[in-house]
């Protein structure tokens, strides 16, 4: 079973893929049931400022009109202005972060920038309730597999990174003891780290990089003295 684990190739990268499509499925589930509950209350809010009617590159409906709203509280907060009484904003005069548009432009406002888009090359269109209705059915309709595919491909990235550079230095750390080579250590961390990675995830604490390190230190210094012993024993 050991022979199997530490030489068969390619074991730990599988190993890897379907502990990472397990957590993201996990994942998934949880974020999926946000949007669900989300995505109303946010199309309620939207629905506020609607309908708008663009053409010719600018908002033509409604006009002469200021919506005003702020959302969040302390220092989380966002302000989402409508205002057709003006062909654009003065950008200092925007002090808070939040999404301010005119009559012509859109600005996004945040901490450290303010970003400024027009409405040039956006089709004559009238975004009323039914379009956001619409889109919001496809976004809560699409959203499963976005959020899956985003969150596999980047806890895969993550862990591959980490399970590599813990792997360097415990082959560094271990090599003068054990001579063993860099394809046996980098699988035991990756058994290692997924079942440290499954054990904090259960019990919901986060242990830190230090202790994980020890801890695959451990494991590693562990089977390789046992490797030692058996090839002794022979």
């Amino acid at each position: 079973m050991y022979d199997t684990l530490l030489n068969r190739k390619w074991i730990g990268a599988i190993a890897l893929v379907v502990y990472a499509v397990i957590v993201s499925m996990f994942f998934t589930n949880m974020s999926a049931s946000f949007v669900k509950q989300t995505i109303p209350v946010v199309e309620q809010e939207i629905d506020g400022f609607l309908p708008i009617t663009v053409s010719g590159g600018e908002i033509v409906a409604p006009r002469d009109t200021i919506i005003d709203r702020t959302y969040g509280s302390n220092y989380n907060v966002r302000k989402v202005v409508l205002d057709t009484r003006t062909d654009e904003f003065e950008t200092s005069g925007l002090k808070d972060k939040g999404l301010y548009i005119s009559r012509k432009y859109i600005y996004i406002v945040s901490d450290s920038k303010t970003e400024i888009h027009d409405f040039k090359n956006v089709p004559d269109i009238v975004v009323d309730s039914e379009v956001l209705h619409s889109a919001a059915e496809y976004i809560q309709e699409k959203s499963g597999r976005y959020i899956f595919s985003g969150i596999v491909l980047f806890f895969l990235m993550f862990s591959a990174a980490a399970i590599g550079l813990y792997s360097l230095a415990m082959h560094w750390a271990l090599s003068g003891i054990f001579h063993n080579e860099f394809r046996q250590t980098l699988r035991i961390n990756t058994f290692a780290y997924i079942v440290v990675s499954a054990l904090t995830m259960i019990i919901g604490y986060n242990i830190g990089i230090v202790a994980t390190f020890v801890i695959l230190f451990g494991v590693n210094y562990g089977v390789n003295k046992w490797l030692q012993e058996e090839k002794k024993a022979a």
